[in-house]
């Protein structure tokens, strides 16, 4: 059973997500996908708050010490791949509402592909902001 800790702690690392998440459920109602460019800017947001979430997981895990290596660089390369795995995942799942459900999510593959780029620029922005940023 999870402890009240261990839920403030995955409350702590699924709050950007989350909050993204309901930012996109609002913008599909308020059909706010409509605007310009706003599409690209909820993938980057998602690919933000993803890399956050991952280095706040990386944290966790370091602590506990259940990984072994520190070396930023590793770090933020691992962090852009999972982000480039999720926005992957995020896609995936579009094209299967799309093909099971009869929407249209995904427009058109260069839609799709420039989905994919905003969210692994925004993941990678994150990656190379803590890269590059000094510690605190």
């Amino acid at each position: 059973m999870l402890s009240i800790i261990m839920l403030k702690q995955l409350f702590e690392i699924l709050k950007f997500p989350l909050l993204v998440l309901v930012a996109h459920v609002l913008a599909t109602v308020l059909n706010w996908y409509a605007i310009d460019y706003f599409d690209k800017l909820m993938h980057t947001l998602g690919g933000m708050s993803i890399a956050v979430s991952a280095f706040s997981t990386y944290t966790l895990l370091h602590k506990r010490k259940w990984v072994g290596t520190n070396h930023s660089l590793v770090v933020a390369v691992t962090v852009v791949a999972v982000v480039v795995f999720a926005a992957v995942a995020w896609e995936w799942m579009e094209f299967l509402i799309d093909t099971f459900a009869g929407s249209r999510m995904q427009i058109s593959l260069t839609d799709t592909m420039g989905d994919l780029l905003a969210g692994t620029l925004g993941g990678t922005l994150i990656s190379l902001t803590r890269l590059l940023l000094p510690k605190k």
